[in-house]
């Protein structure tokens, strides 16, 4: 091989190598018909109480290089709060708990995000990569740190959109935020620890001229 085909050779080398490493994360857009933002409390410690919100916004950036570059942050609706008993859902939104009206929104941002391995159930799940995502979470006044415990599995359809499926779980003590239920009744009847569970697919679609032609 003669000079001159050495140095191409080290230059096409050199540039493969660049795109992998300075490759960027790509924004996803969540598909809400298959994305649960739940939440589950235990009632007077004997039985587990159910709920979703509704309405919420997801800015998800994913990196399928490298997924410790890539980012999230979310902001969910209170008032979308839905248990699936509208007194229980309104008495939710009032000042004993949500406070919807001075707090519209609690809100999630990531900042750091760990490889883990993955737990037998989310291998059961056939989750094949598992991450912790630490961010900020605020609920009423307050802002704490949480880890989210995320399993992840990434696929390219028939349409060459990527999709990316996304189990994660945290656990929270309501009265970290705030929430310290001061009345004898509701103390009693209600849980401290509150398990939040978010099933989540997010499609990224591909440059218009990736698009395979329809015939």
């Amino acid at each position: 091989m003669n000079q001159h085909a050495l140095k191409v050779k080290a230059f096409l080398l050199t540039f493969l190598f660049a795109g992998v490493l300075f490759a960027k994360a790509e924004k996803y857009s969540v598909d809400q018909e298959h994305t649960t933002i739940g939440f589950k409390i235990k009632h007077f410690g004997i039985s587990s109480v159910t709920g979703k919100f509704k309405k919420y916004d997801v800015d998800l950036q994913w990196d399928t290089t490298d997924p410790l570059k890539s980012a999230v942050t979310a902001t969910i609706d209170t008032k979308s709060i839905d248990t699936g008993i509208d007194k229980r859902d309104n008495h939710l939104r009032s000042d004993d708990f949500f406070k919807t009206e001075k707090f519209p929104t609690m809100t999630f941002k990531g900042k750091k995000v760990m490889k883990v391995k993955c737990s037998k159930e989310q291998k059961d799940e056939e989750y094949t990569t598992c991450y912790n995502v630490m961010g900020d979470l605020t609920l009423l006044s307050t802002t704490k740190e949480v880890t989210l415990n995320v399993g992840a599995q990434h696929i390219e359809d028939e349409w060459k959109n990527k999709r990316l499926g996304v189990s994660a779980t945290t656990k929270i003590n309501r009265e970290d935020f705030g929430m310290k239920l001061t009345e004898g009744f509701l103390s009693k009847a209600v849980g401290k620890q509150v398990t939040i569970t978010i099933n989540l697919e997010a499609v990224k679609k591909p440059d218009a001229e990736k698009v395979p032609e329809k015939k």
